[in-house]
Formats: C-alpha cells, structure tokens, sequence
C-alpha cells in the first residue's frame, strides 16, 4: 500500500511513494493548517531526488515532496503539520523606493518538486533521456531539460489527494512562467515559483493548462 503523511496520518494513496526521510530537514510547526491555500510548484535543478534532500539539508532548506526521476513521490515532511523553506518571492508594492518587496511564500504553501537538473548539459546523465524544448521563461527563450511525464502525472495525482485535504486550496493556475508581481503569500492556488519570484524560472517545462485536471 502506497500512502503519504498529512497530519501525522497514513493516507493511502495511488501512486507509488517513499516516506523513509520523513521529518529529517529544517522545518518549523505549522500551527494552522486549515490556512493552507498555496502549493508552489518547483524544479530541483538536481539529478535526482536523493541529490534534492542531501543539497536541502546542506543548505538549511526544505521541500514538502519531491518527484523523482521514475515518478515516485518522496516525501520529505508533512504538508500539514510542518512548514517547508522552499519558496522566496517578489510582491509588486506601491513604495517607488522599493517597488518589489521580497517576500517569502512558506506559511500557507506547500512545496512540490519534481527532479530535474534541466541544465541542457546534463542530458547525458539521464536514460532515458529527457525532452529538450525551448519556451518562453520571464519572457525570454529558455533552452532546458523537460520534466518525464511520470514526473508530471505522480505531480497532478498528488494535488488531486492535497485538495482533498486541504480544504483552502484551490486549483487556481496560469500557464505562462512569467512573474506579474500580483500574487502574495495568500493567493489561493498552484503556483509557480517563476510565477510568484522574479528571478526565478521553475518548474520549467511544467505543462500548467493540466492544472485544470486538479
């Protein structure tokens, strides 16, 4: 039987998963988690999940899951009882003296990687190999690494079981990695951190038009 941990409970879920490194990054509680209303999608920019959870807890940081190569999930903490590091942000404010305030994004969010180095040097590292593409990223070209599509159904089943338990989430979305400075810390949905961070460029490749499945 398959599950993942909300709440300090087992939720049997329909893809394959891995808790083993349950509870073992830089957290702090999450005291409400009927605020939760954010997921912020993100790419790793590792080789593989394992490469993820050793490169976050060298640095102090913190993903609630990460999608590995084969689309297994691996759950790193629990979404409703801990609150990850993983999601710093810009929001757009009226101050002409500091017209995008950094912000973070970690007290009603949950953090969703997928493994991916995307780094086009890279390719050869991975077998099978990944799709490359071009697309527009903070509306330049990007050359990079596609995401398996194991990777992004493990992703779109995933939400599907934390909007089930996350009552405030919603699946609130757009398809274009571009950051407009419009969303905070509490805009309900599933976003981005190229969406809700002006210097960043995950989840690339991330086919957000599915979100509507979620």
């Amino acid at each position: 039987m398959n599950t993942i941990v909300i709440l300090g409970q087992h939720v049997e879920v329909p893809f394959a998963t891995d808790t083993s490194r349950l509870g073992q990054l830089a957290t702090r509680p999450r005291l409400d988690p009927h605020a939760v209303c954010q997921v912020i999608l993100h790419h790793d920019a590792c080789l593989s999940a394992r490469a993820c959870f050793d490169a976050l807890h060298g640095r102090g940081l913190s993903t609630h899951f990460c999608i590995d190569n084969d689309g297994t999930v691996r759950q790193f903490e629990d979404p409703g009882a801990r609150i990850a590091f993983h999601a710093v942000g810009h929001v757009r404010g009226s101050d002409p003296d500091r017209p995008q305030a950094q912000v973070a994004f970690n007290r009603a969010s949950i953090g969703i990687d997928l493994s991916n180095a995307v780094d086009v040097k890279f390719a050869h590292r991975y077998d099978p190999p990944r799709d490359q593409a071009t697309l527009p990223v903070q509306g330049r070209p990007y050359t990079g690494l596609l995401p398996y599509p194991c990777q992004v159904e493990a992703a779109l089943e995933l939400l599907q079981v934390l909007r089930m338990h996350f009552p405030a989430l919603t699946n609130d979305h757009r398809e274009e990695l571009r950051w407009l400075g419009d969303l905070t810390p509490a805009t309900p949905g599933i976003w981005a951190h190229g969406q809700v961070s002006r210097v960043k460029v995950d989840p690339f490749g991330f086919p957000f038009s599915r979100l509507d499945e979620v």
